[in-house]
């Protein structure tokens, strides 16, 4: 029996041992010098498993004692609460001497837990970042999250999960460089469609000027036109210089209806020129951008790699590197 290893109680002596206080004592000390004199190395695999193993052997000695007591206290029923409290002290002891040997693998395992369990929660964040981004999340967070992703090491402190940390970091940064540019071309368009609503803005602001313009030569010449026939039916004796009068305020009239349309072509005019100006220059860059593009692609590049190095180059991220449009 794998208990007898440690100690073995003869039959005939087994009743008086139960049932003689401290009879007990010389094999229970007989277990402890057993464990005394043993050394576990919980630094090598043989060394848990050597201590595992002397901790079995402990609680194989209770299961043992406790099997020759209960035999016993089956047999002789007129003295069981001597055994029982014989076999109580056996399972106390041996229990905690079963714990004593087995502290050293215990707290090794709880180390390894979580020695583990570290690994997998920084591998789990590494993973999220490569989860679809929120679609209130700006480029500028998204680069944060890069930055963290980009800066995890991957070497021999990931351990026996150096594997996991690399395929998750990988994941992780293709992710969010695909995300970052989705989202920076989103926040270019509204850039972009926000000038349009101000320049929409701003030319409605003019016409409400011009109108006020005409409106206000309207009634100028209004005014001029009252005031030369007042000045006809208050005396024909200036019939003749208010006509004349009212002639040069129409002519007046006349040349400032001409000048302010003339002013209002003219800016429409400028107006358009502009804004045919702007869009021959974006599509000059949009041309010239598409070039360097294929040119990238040809060279070997992705086309997701060629659109990021493109978009650093025009934000002039990169000294000395510039697109000449």
């Amino acid at each position: 029996m794998i208990a007898q290893e440690l100690i073995t109680i003869p039959p005939q002596t087994a009743l008086q041992v139960f049932t003689t206080e401290d009879a007990i004592t010389p094999y229970l000390a007989k277990v402890r010098e057993h464990i005394d004199q043993f050394s576990g190395d919980i630094s090598t695999i043989k060394g848990r498993k050597d201590i595992a193993s002397m901790a079995y052997k402990v609680a194989q000695t209770k299961t043992y004692l406790e099997g020759v007591g209960k035999e016993l206290a089956d047999e002789q029923k007129q003295i069981p609460k001597k055994i029982d409290a014989c076999r109580k002290r056996i399972r106390d002891t041996l229990d905690a001497w079963r714990d004593e040997v087995r502290a050293p693998l215990t707290k090794w395992e709880e180390a390894e837990e979580g020695r583990v369990n570290a690994h997998r929660e920084a591998i789990a964040c590494l993973e999220a970042y490569a989860k679809p981004a929120s679609p209130e999340t700006d480029a500028a967070t998204l680069k944060g999250f890069l930055s963290v992703a980009q800066g995890v090491v991957i070497g021999p402190q990931c351990e026996e999960y150096e594997a996991a940390y690399a395929k998750a970091k990988e994941t992780a940064v293709a992710s969010l460089k695909t995300a970052i540019i989705t989202r920076e071309r989103y926040e270019a368009e509204q850039a972009e469609l926000e000038v349009l609503r101000r320049e929409a803005e701003e030319r409605k602001q003019r016409d409400r000027e011009e109108e006020i313009r005409r409106e206000a030569a309207e009634q100028e010449r209004l005014r001029v036109e009252n005031a030369a026939k007042a000045e006809r039916e208050a005396a024909d004796l200036r019939e003749q210089e208010l006509k004349r009068q009212a002639e040069d305020a129409e002519r007046r009239v006349a040349e400032t209806e001409t000048r302010l349309k003339r002013e209002a072509e003219e800016a429409r005019a400028a107006e358009e020129a502009e804004t045919r100006k702007r869009e021959a220059d974006r599509e000059h860059r949009r041309a010239i951008n598409q070039k360097a593009l294929d040119a990238f692609i040809a060279g070997g590049i992705s086309r997701e790699i060629a659109i990021q190095a493109l978009m650093l180059i025009a934000q002039r991220a990169i000294p000395n590197v510039t697109i000449q449009y």
